[in-house]
Protein backbone atom coordinates (compact mmCIF):
# COMPACT_ATOMS: atom_id res chain seq x y z
CA UNK A 1 0.00 0.00 0.00
CA UNK A 2 2.92 2.30 0.81
CA UNK A 3 4.44 1.64 -2.65
CA UNK A 4 1.13 2.43 -4.36
CA UNK A 5 0.78 5.69 -2.42
CA UNK A 6 4.35 6.76 -3.29
CA UNK A 7 3.69 5.94 -6.94
CA UNK A 8 0.48 8.01 -6.83
CA UNK A 9 2.30 11.01 -5.31
CA UNK A 10 5.02 10.79 -7.99
CA UNK A 11 2.43 10.59 -10.73
CA UNK A 12 0.47 13.52 -9.28
CA UNK A 13 3.68 15.62 -9.07
CA UNK A 14 4.44 14.86 -12.72
CA UNK A 15 0.93 15.90 -13.74
CA UNK A 16 1.17 19.13 -11.75
CA UNK A 17 4.56 19.95 -13.31
CA UNK A 18 3.15 19.41 -16.81
CA UNK A 19 0.11 21.57 -16.00
CA UNK A 20 2.43 24.31 -14.74
CA UNK A 21 4.54 24.14 -17.89
CA UNK A 22 1.42 24.24 -20.03
CA UNK A 23 0.46 27.53 -18.37
CA UNK A 24 3.84 29.04 -19.30
CA UNK A 25 3.28 30.59 -22.71
CA UNK A 26 3.69 33.66 -24.88
CA UNK A 27 0.79 35.58 -26.34
CA UNK A 28 1.72 37.67 -29.37
CA UNK A 29 -0.64 40.58 -30.03
CA UNK A 30 -0.40 42.80 -33.12
CA UNK A 31 -2.00 46.26 -33.19
CA UNK A 32 -2.42 48.42 -36.32
CA UNK A 33 -1.41 45.55 -38.58
CA UNK A 34 0.02 46.43 -42.01
CA UNK A 35 0.51 50.09 -41.08
CA UNK A 36 3.83 51.88 -40.75
CA UNK A 37 3.32 52.02 -36.96
CA UNK A 38 2.42 48.34 -36.52
CA UNK A 39 2.80 47.54 -32.82
CA UNK A 40 3.82 44.12 -31.48
CA UNK A 41 3.19 43.14 -27.86
CA UNK A 42 4.46 39.92 -26.23
CA UNK A 43 2.79 38.74 -23.02
CA UNK A 44 4.87 36.00 -21.41
CA UNK A 45 3.48 34.08 -18.44
CA UNK A 46 5.63 31.94 -16.15
CA UNK A 47 5.10 28.45 -14.81
CA UNK A 48 4.48 29.97 -11.36
CA UNK A 49 2.55 33.17 -10.60
CA UNK A 50 4.40 36.32 -9.65
CA UNK A 51 4.92 40.00 -10.41
CA UNK A 52 4.40 41.43 -13.89
CA UNK A 53 7.12 43.57 -15.46
CA UNK A 54 6.50 45.74 -18.54
CA UNK A 55 9.55 46.38 -20.75
CA UNK A 56 9.22 49.10 -23.40
CA UNK A 57 11.86 49.73 -26.05
CA UNK A 58 11.96 51.90 -29.13
CA UNK A 59 9.88 54.82 -27.94
CA UNK A 60 12.63 56.80 -29.62
CA UNK A 61 15.31 55.92 -32.21
CA UNK A 62 17.69 54.58 -29.56
CA UNK A 63 19.00 51.12 -30.47
CA UNK A 64 20.36 50.18 -27.06
CA UNK A 65 16.76 50.22 -25.84
CA UNK A 66 14.86 48.52 -28.65
CA UNK A 67 17.51 45.87 -29.41
CA UNK A 68 17.64 44.90 -25.73
CA UNK A 69 13.85 44.80 -25.36
CA UNK A 70 13.69 42.51 -28.38
CA UNK A 71 15.98 40.02 -26.62
CA UNK A 72 13.39 39.47 -23.90
CA UNK A 73 10.47 38.74 -26.24
CA UNK A 74 11.64 35.13 -26.63
CA UNK A 75 12.32 34.18 -23.02
CA UNK A 76 10.54 31.48 -21.08
CA UNK A 77 9.72 32.14 -17.45
CA UNK A 78 9.77 29.87 -14.43
CA UNK A 79 8.04 32.48 -12.29
CA UNK A 80 6.27 35.78 -12.85
CA UNK A 81 5.21 37.54 -16.03
CA UNK A 82 6.66 39.82 -18.66
CA UNK A 83 4.98 42.19 -21.10
CA UNK A 84 7.47 43.19 -23.79
CA UNK A 85 7.00 45.97 -26.35
CA UNK A 86 10.26 45.89 -28.32
CA UNK A 87 9.44 48.72 -30.74
CA UNK A 88 6.90 51.25 -29.52
CA UNK A 89 7.61 53.70 -32.34
CA UNK A 90 8.66 51.88 -35.51
CA UNK A 91 8.56 54.97 -37.80
CA UNK A 92 10.99 56.80 -35.49
CA UNK A 93 13.30 53.78 -35.48
CA UNK A 94 13.34 53.32 -39.25
CA UNK A 95 13.72 57.04 -40.01
CA UNK A 96 16.26 57.36 -37.18
CA UNK A 97 14.44 60.37 -35.72
CA UNK A 98 13.62 60.94 -32.07
CA UNK A 99 10.00 61.56 -32.98
CA UNK A 100 7.86 61.84 -36.08
CA UNK A 101 5.05 64.12 -34.86
CA UNK A 102 6.84 65.08 -31.68
CA UNK A 103 8.26 63.23 -28.68
CA UNK A 104 6.08 60.21 -27.85
CA UNK A 105 7.46 60.20 -24.30
CA UNK A 106 5.93 63.63 -23.69
CA UNK A 107 2.31 62.64 -24.36
CA UNK A 108 1.35 60.29 -21.52
CA UNK A 109 -0.22 63.10 -19.49
CA UNK A 110 -1.78 65.89 -21.54
CA UNK A 111 -0.76 69.42 -20.78
CA UNK A 112 -3.52 71.82 -19.81
CA UNK A 113 -5.35 72.91 -22.93
CA UNK A 114 -3.45 70.41 -25.08
CA UNK A 115 -5.13 70.30 -28.47
CA UNK A 116 -3.80 68.73 -31.66
CA UNK A 117 -4.91 66.74 -34.63
CA UNK A 118 -5.10 63.00 -34.16
CA UNK A 119 -1.71 61.34 -34.74
CA UNK A 120 -0.61 57.71 -34.67
CA UNK A 121 1.43 58.27 -31.49
CA UNK A 122 -1.84 58.86 -29.60
CA UNK A 123 -3.07 55.37 -30.51
CA UNK A 124 0.17 53.75 -29.39
CA UNK A 125 0.32 55.65 -26.11
CA UNK A 126 -3.27 54.62 -25.36
CA UNK A 127 -2.27 50.95 -25.66
CA UNK A 128 0.89 51.48 -23.60
CA UNK A 129 -1.21 53.05 -20.84
CA UNK A 130 -3.41 49.95 -20.77
CA UNK A 131 -0.34 47.72 -20.51
CA UNK A 132 1.03 49.86 -17.68
CA UNK A 133 -2.24 49.37 -15.78
CA UNK A 134 -1.73 45.57 -16.07
CA UNK A 135 1.81 45.70 -14.62
CA UNK A 136 3.63 45.94 -11.29
CA UNK A 137 6.73 47.66 -12.64
CA UNK A 138 7.74 49.50 -15.81
CA UNK A 139 11.21 49.57 -17.37
CA UNK A 140 11.47 52.14 -20.17
CA UNK A 141 14.69 51.49 -22.14
CA UNK A 142 16.59 54.35 -23.81
CA UNK A 143 19.99 55.72 -24.84
CA UNK A 144 20.91 59.12 -23.40
CA UNK A 145 23.56 61.71 -24.17
CA UNK A 146 26.76 61.80 -22.13
CA UNK A 147 27.30 60.23 -18.71
CA UNK A 148 25.17 61.10 -15.70
CA UNK A 149 27.17 62.04 -12.61
CA UNK A 150 25.73 63.32 -9.31
CA UNK A 151 28.49 65.96 -9.28
CA UNK A 152 30.01 68.01 -12.12
CA UNK A 153 33.03 66.31 -13.70
CA UNK A 154 33.05 67.64 -17.24
CA UNK A 155 30.80 68.92 -20.02
CA UNK A 156 30.11 65.29 -20.93
CA UNK A 157 29.75 63.94 -17.38
CA UNK A 158 27.52 65.99 -15.05
CA UNK A 159 24.08 66.07 -13.35
CA UNK A 160 22.29 67.20 -16.53
CA UNK A 161 23.38 64.20 -18.62
CA UNK A 162 21.37 61.00 -18.98
CA UNK A 163 23.62 58.17 -20.13
CA UNK A 164 24.60 55.26 -17.85
CA UNK A 165 21.79 56.02 -15.42
CA UNK A 166 18.81 54.35 -13.79
CA UNK A 167 16.19 57.05 -13.43
CA UNK A 168 13.17 57.46 -11.17
CA UNK A 169 10.86 60.42 -10.65
CA UNK A 170 11.36 60.35 -6.88
CA UNK A 171 12.98 58.26 -4.12
CA UNK A 172 9.77 57.13 -2.41
CA UNK A 173 6.09 57.07 -3.30
CA UNK A 174 3.07 55.86 -1.37
CA UNK A 175 0.90 53.79 -3.72
CA UNK A 176 -2.80 53.33 -3.08
CA UNK A 177 -2.75 50.47 -5.59
CA UNK A 178 0.05 48.64 -3.75
CA UNK A 179 -1.14 49.79 -0.32
CA UNK A 180 2.40 50.63 0.69
CA UNK A 181 5.46 52.77 0.06
CA UNK A 182 7.44 52.15 -3.10
CA UNK A 183 11.17 52.45 -2.41
CA UNK A 184 12.31 53.50 -5.87
CA UNK A 185 15.63 55.04 -4.83
CA UNK A 186 16.66 52.06 -2.75
CA UNK A 187 15.66 49.61 -5.50
CA UNK A 188 17.51 51.52 -8.21
CA UNK A 189 20.64 51.77 -6.05
CA UNK A 190 20.54 48.01 -5.42
CA UNK A 191 20.52 47.41 -9.18
CA UNK A 192 23.37 49.92 -9.71
CA UNK A 193 25.48 48.14 -7.10
CA UNK A 194 24.84 44.71 -8.66
CA UNK A 195 25.57 45.75 -12.22
CA UNK A 196 28.66 47.88 -11.59
CA UNK A 197 30.47 44.81 -10.24
CA UNK A 198 30.55 43.52 -13.82
CA UNK A 199 31.31 46.78 -15.65
CA UNK A 200 34.99 46.72 -16.59
CA UNK A 201 35.36 50.38 -17.56
CA UNK A 202 34.88 52.64 -14.49
CA UNK A 203 33.84 55.51 -16.77
CA UNK A 204 30.82 53.38 -17.76
CA UNK A 205 29.61 52.82 -14.19
CA UNK A 206 25.90 53.38 -13.71
CA UNK A 207 24.44 55.86 -11.24
CA UNK A 208 20.97 56.39 -9.82
CA UNK A 209 19.36 59.63 -11.01
CA UNK A 210 16.39 61.05 -9.13
CA UNK A 211 14.80 63.67 -11.39
CA UNK A 212 12.48 64.87 -8.58
CA UNK A 213 10.07 65.45 -11.40
CA UNK A 214 7.16 66.89 -9.41
CA UNK A 215 9.27 69.27 -7.31
CA UNK A 216 9.21 72.94 -8.26
CA UNK A 217 13.04 72.88 -8.22
CA UNK A 218 13.27 69.96 -10.66
CA UNK A 219 15.61 70.39 -13.63
CA UNK A 220 13.44 68.01 -15.62
CA UNK A 221 9.87 69.28 -15.50
CA UNK A 222 9.34 67.98 -19.06
CA UNK A 223 9.30 64.47 -17.56
CA UNK A 224 5.85 65.20 -16.12
CA UNK A 225 4.38 63.95 -19.41
CA UNK A 226 6.58 60.83 -19.56
CA UNK A 227 5.66 57.14 -19.32
CA UNK A 228 7.46 56.65 -16.00
CA UNK A 229 5.69 59.65 -14.44
CA UNK A 230 2.31 58.37 -15.64
CA UNK A 231 3.05 54.86 -14.36
CA UNK A 232 4.07 56.12 -10.92
CA UNK A 233 1.58 58.94 -10.29
CA UNK A 234 -1.47 57.69 -12.23
CA UNK A 235 -1.12 53.91 -11.88
CA UNK A 236 0.85 53.66 -8.64
CA UNK A 237 3.51 51.22 -9.87
CA UNK A 238 7.28 51.38 -9.73
CA UNK A 239 8.74 52.81 -12.93
CA UNK A 240 12.29 53.36 -14.09
CA UNK A 241 14.04 54.82 -17.09
CA UNK A 242 17.13 52.89 -18.16
CA UNK A 243 19.67 54.92 -20.14
CA UNK A 244 22.90 53.71 -21.69
CA UNK A 245 25.14 56.38 -23.14
CA UNK A 246 24.85 57.40 -26.78
CA UNK A 247 28.55 58.19 -26.56
CA UNK A 248 29.37 54.49 -26.26
CA UNK A 249 29.87 53.58 -29.92
CA UNK A 250 29.57 49.80 -29.55
CA UNK A 251 25.94 48.64 -29.81
CA UNK A 252 26.95 45.24 -28.44
CA UNK A 253 28.33 46.87 -25.31
CA UNK A 254 25.23 49.04 -24.80
CA UNK A 255 22.97 46.01 -25.19
CA UNK A 256 25.14 44.06 -22.74
CA UNK A 257 24.73 46.83 -20.15
CA UNK A 258 20.97 47.09 -20.73
CA UNK A 259 20.59 43.32 -20.48
CA UNK A 260 22.47 43.31 -17.16
CA UNK A 261 20.18 46.04 -15.82
CA UNK A 262 16.98 44.22 -16.86
CA UNK A 263 18.21 40.94 -15.36
CA UNK A 264 19.03 42.69 -12.09
CA UNK A 265 15.50 44.17 -11.95
CA UNK A 266 14.04 40.73 -12.68
CA UNK A 267 15.92 39.44 -9.63
CA UNK A 268 14.61 42.34 -7.55
CA UNK A 269 11.01 41.40 -8.41
CA UNK A 270 11.59 37.65 -8.09
CA UNK A 271 10.81 36.98 -11.75
CA UNK A 272 12.73 33.90 -12.90
CA UNK A 273 13.87 33.33 -16.47
CA UNK A 274 14.12 29.76 -17.79
CA UNK A 275 16.15 30.60 -20.93
CA UNK A 276 19.40 32.41 -21.57
CA UNK A 277 19.12 35.75 -23.37
CA UNK A 278 21.48 35.71 -26.35
CA UNK A 279 23.31 38.45 -28.20
CA UNK A 280 22.04 39.41 -31.64
CA UNK A 281 23.95 38.75 -34.86
CA UNK A 282 24.04 41.35 -37.66
CA UNK A 283 20.89 41.22 -39.83
CA UNK A 284 21.24 39.38 -43.13
CA UNK A 285 18.76 38.89 -45.96
CA UNK A 286 18.25 35.31 -47.15
CA UNK A 287 15.78 36.20 -49.89
CA UNK A 288 12.80 38.42 -50.68
CA UNK A 289 9.71 36.93 -52.35
CA UNK A 290 8.20 39.22 -55.01
CA UNK A 291 5.26 38.74 -57.36
CA UNK A 292 5.09 40.72 -60.64
CA UNK A 293 1.67 41.38 -62.19
CA UNK A 294 0.07 38.77 -59.88
CA UNK A 295 2.23 36.01 -61.32
CA UNK A 296 3.86 33.33 -59.19
CA UNK A 297 6.27 34.92 -56.72
CA UNK A 298 10.02 34.60 -57.29
CA UNK A 299 12.77 34.67 -54.64
CA UNK A 300 15.52 37.26 -55.09
CA UNK A 301 18.76 37.41 -53.12
CA UNK A 302 20.64 40.43 -51.81
CA UNK A 303 21.96 42.63 -54.63
CA UNK A 304 19.92 41.07 -57.44
CA UNK A 305 18.18 43.20 -60.10
CA UNK A 306 14.53 42.74 -61.06
CA UNK A 307 13.62 43.87 -64.59
CA UNK A 308 10.06 45.13 -65.02
CA UNK A 309 8.19 47.42 -67.41
CA UNK A 310 6.72 50.83 -66.84
CA UNK A 311 3.28 50.33 -65.25
CA UNK A 312 3.95 46.80 -63.97
CA UNK A 313 2.70 45.98 -60.47
CA UNK A 314 4.90 44.31 -57.88
CA UNK A 315 3.82 42.77 -54.60
CA UNK A 316 6.30 41.88 -51.86
CA UNK A 317 5.01 38.74 -50.21
CA UNK A 318 7.79 37.95 -47.75
CA UNK A 319 11.32 38.84 -46.68
CA UNK A 320 13.28 36.11 -44.95
CA UNK A 321 16.16 37.24 -42.74
CA UNK A 322 17.90 35.80 -39.70
CA UNK A 323 15.27 37.63 -37.61
CA UNK A 324 11.53 37.27 -37.29
CA UNK A 325 10.76 40.56 -35.53
CA UNK A 326 11.46 44.13 -36.47
CA UNK A 327 11.73 43.35 -40.18
CA UNK A 328 10.10 45.55 -42.79
CA UNK A 329 10.47 46.08 -46.51
CA UNK A 330 10.69 49.58 -47.95
CA UNK A 331 10.29 50.39 -51.66
CA UNK A 332 12.38 53.53 -51.63
CA UNK A 333 10.33 55.72 -53.92
CA UNK A 334 7.06 54.74 -52.27
CA UNK A 335 5.48 56.95 -49.61
CA UNK A 336 4.96 54.29 -46.93
CA UNK A 337 7.72 52.73 -44.83
CA UNK A 338 6.39 49.18 -44.69
CA UNK A 339 5.50 47.85 -48.16
CA UNK A 340 4.90 44.16 -47.50
CA UNK A 341 1.62 42.87 -48.99
CA UNK A 342 0.96 46.05 -50.98
CA UNK A 343 0.42 46.33 -54.73
CA UNK A 344 2.84 48.96 -56.01
CA UNK A 345 2.81 50.26 -59.59
CA UNK A 346 6.31 50.80 -60.89
CA UNK A 347 7.03 54.00 -62.83
CA UNK A 348 10.72 54.47 -62.09
CA UNK A 349 13.76 52.40 -61.19
CA UNK A 350 14.32 52.08 -57.48
CA UNK A 351 15.71 49.99 -54.68
CA UNK A 352 13.87 47.74 -52.23
CA UNK A 353 15.43 47.79 -48.79
CA UNK A 354 14.94 45.00 -46.27
CA UNK A 355 15.46 46.49 -42.82
CA UNK A 356 15.79 45.04 -39.37
CA UNK A 357 14.85 48.10 -37.34
CA UNK A 358 16.98 50.85 -38.94
CA UNK A 359 19.71 48.42 -39.97
CA UNK A 360 20.01 47.22 -43.55
CA UNK A 361 19.66 43.44 -43.92
CA UNK A 362 19.85 43.50 -47.72
CA UNK A 363 18.62 45.21 -50.85
CA UNK A 364 17.38 44.27 -54.29
CA UNK A 365 16.97 46.64 -57.23
CA UNK A 366 14.09 47.21 -59.62
CA UNK A 367 15.05 48.27 -63.14
CA UNK A 368 12.01 49.84 -64.82
CA UNK A 369 12.01 49.99 -68.64
CA UNK A 370 11.14 53.47 -69.90
CA UNK A 371 7.57 54.26 -70.84
CA UNK A 372 7.08 53.62 -74.61
CA UNK A 373 6.57 56.82 -76.59
CA UNK A 374 3.94 57.15 -79.36
CA UNK A 375 5.25 56.88 -82.97
CA UNK A 376 8.79 56.00 -81.87
CA UNK A 377 11.11 53.12 -82.63
CA UNK A 378 12.50 50.72 -80.02
CA UNK A 379 14.92 47.85 -80.21
CA UNK A 380 13.65 44.76 -78.38
CA UNK A 381 15.69 42.09 -76.65
CA UNK A 382 15.41 39.87 -79.75
CA UNK A 383 16.96 42.73 -81.82
CA UNK A 384 13.72 43.52 -83.69
CA UNK A 385 12.80 47.15 -84.41
CA UNK A 386 9.15 48.01 -83.85
CA UNK A 387 7.12 51.19 -84.28
CA UNK A 388 4.59 52.17 -81.61
CA UNK A 389 1.58 54.38 -82.27
CA UNK A 390 -1.98 54.69 -81.10
CA UNK A 391 -3.11 51.88 -83.39
CA UNK A 392 -0.63 49.34 -81.99
CA UNK A 393 -1.97 49.08 -78.46
CA UNK A 394 -2.16 45.27 -78.64
CA UNK A 395 1.51 45.06 -79.59
CA UNK A 396 2.52 47.22 -76.64
CA UNK A 397 0.43 45.17 -74.25
CA UNK A 398 1.85 41.87 -75.48
CA UNK A 399 5.43 43.10 -75.19
CA UNK A 400 4.79 44.38 -71.68
CA UNK A 401 3.75 40.87 -70.69
CA UNK A 402 6.95 39.33 -72.07
CA UNK A 403 9.78 39.22 -69.47
CA UNK A 404 12.37 38.81 -72.22
CA UNK A 405 11.71 42.09 -74.01
CA UNK A 406 13.18 45.22 -72.45
CA UNK A 407 12.04 48.35 -74.27
CA UNK A 408 14.99 50.53 -73.34
CA UNK A 409 18.43 51.44 -74.66
CA UNK A 410 21.58 50.19 -72.95
CA UNK A 411 22.55 51.88 -69.69
CA UNK A 412 24.57 51.50 -66.51
CA UNK A 413 22.51 51.35 -63.31
CA UNK A 414 24.38 52.78 -60.32
CA UNK A 415 23.55 53.77 -56.79
CA UNK A 416 24.84 57.08 -55.39
CA UNK A 417 24.24 57.54 -51.66
CA UNK A 418 21.34 55.10 -51.82
CA UNK A 419 19.67 56.72 -54.84
CA UNK A 420 19.48 54.81 -58.13
CA UNK A 421 20.65 56.56 -61.31
CA UNK A 422 21.10 55.55 -64.96
CA UNK A 423 23.99 56.47 -67.24
CA UNK A 424 23.94 56.01 -71.00
CA UNK A 425 27.13 55.25 -72.92
CA UNK A 426 29.58 58.16 -72.63
CA UNK A 427 27.66 59.96 -69.87
CA UNK A 428 29.23 61.10 -66.58
CA UNK A 429 28.11 61.54 -62.99
CA UNK A 430 29.40 63.92 -60.31
CA UNK A 431 30.62 62.41 -57.05
CA UNK A 432 31.64 64.36 -53.95
CA UNK A 433 34.51 63.22 -51.77
CA UNK A 434 32.01 62.23 -49.05
CA UNK A 435 29.75 60.21 -51.40
CA UNK A 436 29.41 56.45 -51.73
CA UNK A 437 28.88 54.95 -55.18
CA UNK A 438 27.89 51.40 -56.04
CA UNK A 439 27.81 49.75 -59.48
CA UNK A 440 24.59 47.75 -59.71
CA UNK A 441 24.13 46.38 -63.24
CA UNK A 442 24.41 47.00 -66.96
CA UNK A 443 21.34 46.67 -69.16
CA UNK A 444 22.29 45.76 -72.74
CA UNK A 445 20.11 46.15 -75.82
CA UNK A 446 20.66 42.49 -76.72
CA UNK A 447 21.74 39.48 -74.72
CA UNK A 448 24.82 39.17 -76.96
CA UNK A 449 26.08 42.49 -75.60
CA UNK A 450 25.81 41.64 -71.89
CA UNK A 451 29.20 42.47 -70.30
CA UNK A 452 31.24 39.90 -68.43
CA UNK A 453 32.41 42.57 -66.01
CA UNK A 454 31.95 46.21 -65.01
CA UNK A 455 35.37 47.68 -64.31
CA UNK A 456 35.86 50.94 -62.40
CA UNK A 457 39.36 51.93 -63.53
CA UNK A 458 41.27 53.03 -60.44
CA UNK A 459 39.26 50.97 -57.95
CA UNK A 460 39.97 47.43 -56.74
CA UNK A 461 36.89 45.63 -55.45
CA UNK A 462 38.34 42.16 -54.94
CA UNK A 463 41.57 42.93 -53.09
CA UNK A 464 42.53 39.25 -52.94
CA UNK A 465 42.47 38.98 -56.74
CA UNK A 466 41.92 42.05 -58.91
CA UNK A 467 39.49 40.49 -61.38
CA UNK A 468 38.18 43.76 -62.80
CA UNK A 469 34.61 43.03 -61.62
CA UNK A 470 33.52 45.93 -59.42
CA UNK A 471 29.74 45.47 -59.15
CA UNK A 472 28.34 45.41 -55.63
CA UNK A 473 31.20 47.19 -53.82
CA UNK A 474 30.93 50.47 -51.92
CA UNK A 475 33.18 52.92 -53.76
CA UNK A 476 34.37 56.12 -52.09
CA UNK A 477 36.91 58.72 -53.22
CA UNK A 478 39.31 57.57 -50.48
CA UNK A 479 39.47 54.09 -52.05
CA UNK A 480 40.40 55.33 -55.53
CA UNK A 481 43.93 55.07 -56.92
CA UNK A 482 44.77 58.53 -58.21
CA UNK A 483 47.33 57.51 -60.85
CA UNK A 484 44.67 55.49 -62.70
CA UNK A 485 42.38 58.50 -63.17
CA UNK A 486 42.06 59.78 -66.73
CA UNK A 487 44.62 62.58 -66.35
CA UNK A 488 46.41 61.23 -63.29
CA UNK A 489 45.09 64.08 -61.11
CA UNK A 490 42.27 62.19 -59.35
CA UNK A 491 39.52 64.32 -60.88
CA UNK A 492 38.04 62.07 -63.58
CA UNK A 493 37.68 58.27 -63.57
CA UNK A 494 36.38 55.89 -66.23
CA UNK A 495 34.03 52.91 -65.84
CA UNK A 496 34.12 50.28 -68.58
CA UNK A 497 31.50 47.64 -69.42
CA UNK A 498 33.70 44.85 -70.77
CA UNK A 499 33.10 41.60 -72.58
CA UNK A 500 36.39 39.82 -72.32
CA UNK A 501 38.99 42.30 -73.62
CA UNK A 502 36.42 44.27 -75.61
CA UNK A 503 34.90 47.47 -74.19
CA UNK A 504 31.16 47.58 -74.89
CA UNK A 505 30.49 50.96 -73.27
CA UNK A 506 32.23 53.44 -71.02
CA UNK A 507 31.09 56.00 -68.44
CA UNK A 508 32.77 58.68 -66.35
CA UNK A 509 32.84 59.81 -62.72
CA UNK A 510 33.79 63.41 -61.90
CA UNK A 511 35.22 63.85 -58.42
CA UNK A 512 34.12 67.19 -57.02
CA UNK A 513 37.09 68.27 -54.90
CA UNK A 514 35.30 71.27 -53.37
CA UNK A 515 33.34 69.15 -50.88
Amino acid sequence: MKFKFTWFIALLSLVLINIAKATANTEHIVHFEHTDHELHVYKISGEKPGKTMLIIGGMHNEPGGYVTADLFADVRLKKGNLIVVPRANMPAIVKNKRGINGDMNRTFIDKSGHDHQHIYEDDIVSILKTLISESDVLLNLHDGYGYYRPQWESELANPKRWGQAIIADRDQFYSQKQQGTLELGKRAQNVVNKVNQFVENPYHYFHYKNTKTKDSSSLHKEQRQSATFYALYEQGIESYGIETSKNIRSLDLKVTYQRMIVNAFLDEFDIEIDTQVQKLAPPKLAYILISINNQRAVAYKDGEVINVHYGDTIRIEKALTNYQRGVLVDVQNNVSLNDIDKNITMNQSTGIRVLKDKYLAGRVYVNVAAKPQANSQHVTADNQTTTKDASSTATITNMAKSPNKIIESAHLLIELNGQLKKLAHGESIDMNTSDTLRLVSYRAVTAQLEPSQINFIGFVGNTASNDGEDRGYNITEAKLIKRFSVNGDGKLYRIKAEQGKQTIAHFYVNINQSF
